[in-house]
């Protein structure tokens, strides 16, 4: 008899061991990032092998310096940025320790580098988190919202409703996204003081809408979320520092405006017409990555000095220059209306008008539409009725609220939603969930063996026992074998009588499956002791997709089943 050559396989995490060497060794390096000014250095052939977005970023810089230092701009948290050159060097990555602002910027920045496989493992385990702290709610609820995390949204508002006067109240309301903030504020049960309400909403406006010529950054930064984001306990993280950029007021205004399409500045008074967007927080103004190399900052800090210098000199030569053209005045306008154009004329001045300070002109007006709109749109959500009057006027004349003292008196004429709102009431599920282990499953691919395999736990309810057990079965039309999957029930009583409604899910044991597992269920079966004690499916799963590694389902020669149970009646 030939012997049966078998290959001897050899693996060890020595690539591993290799990439902690090279990951932040600037010997062994040959390219540095720069975040929030602290360094980390990388491989260049691992970066650019792994995402599209570092190679065109990498190509670009080094055609033009051979400084090997690279800025990256839009990243808050310095932890972010590491734990993705971890996973590009192949390094293992603790999901479980991570802090969730981290996390929540993480999803965003594998998402923003086109890291698909990782974008995807980060969602499903996010999705999957079940406590919530105060200071991570509000990253958590962007992120869900920004990619559809319909499962983790919902469990967000949950937590949100349940301390609704704690949220509204709280300095992280401001980094909400435009449409979290809406879908929060038009909600019942958003039990809070209205005038709470309308405080915070007012203040988000502030915050994250750009006034009149200039731009409001949102302050990320803000003391109680950077303290809270200490106590988690993250210790490797160092603060952003807001830097001035020296940007003319025309530049910062135009960046600001051309992330957004002209409808969002559209000055029709219908405001259900309105749409609009804001600046978020987690560097969600920009998916843009902004890169500069040491040689560009150090450049840009030399020509700041000279900026203050010349602005006399420009700002001469555009006084002095000719009046603005019709072309440019019509620009500023924008609008047919005669009563939404703005006066250009210069009859109280003796010098003609720039095309610089029509085109500032241009921009502000945006801006006030872009603003009003917003406004408008948060003002709609808040219940004036639920307001008492002597609450209101003892605040009125303070900030936020004698800023927009004219928008809230003309909202107040308006009729909107004069519902009460409702403290959050949770839906108690009637059913009660129960997770079984089935071991040796590798003998379902034996079709002689006829053994049933049981689960090694049995739940009591009342006197009822319930567990499953799996079997071989194979179809008499197509000859496929399956696992067969019952539900059974026993009690130790002679006479017993139970009608149960029940859902079997086969479950996925790979963390990151999207995979919603195999379900079988009924809505009511008759188990009894002189009757039928047993309900499931024959057909329930073919052995090849269960034993399909991609699938996940058997691990370690086991297989996890979750059953959800509701007792209709019982004798």
């Amino acid at each position: 008899m030939a012997e049966v050559k078998q290959d001897v396989m050899y693996k060890k995490k020595y690539l591993e061991t290799i990439a902690n060497l090279i990951l932040n060794n600037e010997q062994l390096s040959d390219v540095t990032f720069v975040v929030n000014k602290k360094h980390y250095h990388a491989s260049r052939i691992h970066v650019s092998a792994a995402s599209q977005v570092f190679a065109s970023l990498l190509n670009e810089h080094f055609a033009n310096t051979t400084d090997k230092e690279l800025v990256l701009t839009n990243i808050k948290h310095n932890a972010s940025l590491f734990n993705i050159l971890q996973y590009i060097h192949g390094i293992e990555l603790n999901l479980t320790s991570m802090s969730k602002l981290v996390l929540c910027e993480l999803t965003h920045l594998a998402e923003r580098f086109k890291l698909a496989e990782l974008h995807d493992d980060l969602k499903a385990h996010v999705s999957n988190i079940k406590r919530f702290k105060m200071n991570s709610v509000v990253p958590m609820l962007n992120t869900a919202r920004t990619y559809n995390l319909t499962k983790l949204y919902d469990k967000l508002k949950e937590y949100v409703y349940q301390r609704a006067e704690q949220i509204v109240n709280h300095q992280s309301f401001l980094n909400l996204k435009y449409d979290v903030v809406i879908d929060l504020l038009k909600s019942n049960w958003l039990y809070a003081k209205e005038i709470d309400i309308l405080r915070a909403a007012l203040n988000w406006h502030d915050e994250n809408i750009m006034d009149v010529g200039k731009v409001n950054q949102p302050n990320n930064e803000n003391t109680q979320v950077e303290m809270e984001f200490q106590n988690e306990d993250i210790n490797d993280e160092d603060d952003v520092d807001c830097e001035d950029d020296s940007w003319g007021e025309i530049d910062i205004v135009e960046d600001f405006l051309s992330k957004y399409s002209d409808d969002l500045f559209d000055s029709d008074t219908n405001e259900d017409q309105n749409s609009a967007k804001v600046i978020t927080s987690e560097g969600e103004k920009s998916d843009a990555c902004e890169t500069f190399s040491s040689q560009d900052m150090n450049n840009a800090e030399r020509n700041n000095e000279k900026t203050d210098d010349s602005n006399d000199s420009v700002e001469k030569s555009e006084i002095h220059g000719t009046n603005a053209s019709e072309e440019t005045i019509n620009q500023v306008n924008k609008t047919d209306d005669p009563s939404q154009r703005m006066d250009v004329s210069n009859e109280t001045s003796t010098l003609p008008i720039s095309e610089t300070e029509l085109l500032k002109m241009k921009v502000k007006t945006e801006v006030e539409r872009f603003s009003e709109n917003i406004l408008n749109k948060l003002l709609e959500q808040i219940r004036f009725p639920l307001i008492p009057m002597f609450e209101f006027m003892s605040i009125a004349d303070k900030n936020p609220f004698m800023k927009y003292k004219e928008n809230i008196r003309k909202k107040q004429l308006d009729m909107f939603n004069c519902e009460p709102r409702d403290c959050w009431k949770h839906t108690t599920n009637p059913c009660s969930r129960f997770l079984f282990t089935v071991t040796d499953i590798k003998k379902l691919r034996s079709f002689s063996n006829k053994e049933k395999l049981y689960s090694q736990e049995k739940y009591s309810v009342n006197h009822l026992k319930w567990n499953v057990y799996v079997e071989n079965y194979e179809s008499p039309d197509t000859s496929v074998e399956y696992m067969a999957l019952f539900l059974l029930c026993v009690s130790d009583r002679k006479d017993w009588k139970v009608d149960a409604g029940y859902r079997l899910t086969l479950l996925s044991n790979d963390p990151f499956s999207d995979k919603k597992g195999i379900v079988i269920l009924s809505p009511s079966n008759k188990f009894e002791s002189d009757g039928c004690k047993s309900w499931g499916g024959r057909l329930f799963v073919e052995l090849s997709t269960l034993f399909d590694p991609n699938n996940g389902y058997v691990n370690d020669d086991s297989i996890r089943v979750e059953l959800c149970l509701k007792i209709n009646s019982t004798n």
